[in-house]
């Protein structure tokens, strides 16, 4: 597909507000079942470490997206978490937030 068609992505990292990991059940419950009930289509986990991960969604869904993650602290019963950066490349993301993943993948020892 074209980017063109599709539009940009962007990617935000996440975190949990107590620091503690989150199971990939957490995100679902806590932040993609929600987007679908906002009308976010294009939302999805990417991957997930400990206490942080990275969504994926379009361009024009961004804001809300951000909205939403830092809401979920407001909603009773769900894993609480913040937004810590938004991004369009995985590449800042990962060598920001998940140094020992991107060491492993290009070779590199830390």
């Amino acid at each position: 597909m074209i980017k063109a068609d599709r539009g940009r992505r962007r990617y935000v990292a996440v975190e949990t507000l107590d620091g503690l990991p989150a199971s990939q059940e957490d995100y679902v419950q806590s932040i993609m079942l929600e987007a679908g009930r906002r009308g976010l289509r294009t939302t999805k986990l990417i991957q997930s470490t400990g206490p942080r991960g990275i969504v994926r969604c379009n361009e024009p869904e961004l804001e809300r997206l951000v909205d939403l993650v830092n809401g979920t602290a407001a909603r009773p019963a769900v894993r609480s978490f913040h937004s810590l950066r938004t991004s369009g490349t995985l590449r800042t993301l990962r060598e920001r937030y998940f140094p020992e993943l991107e060491g492993a993948r290009s070779g590199k020892l830390r």
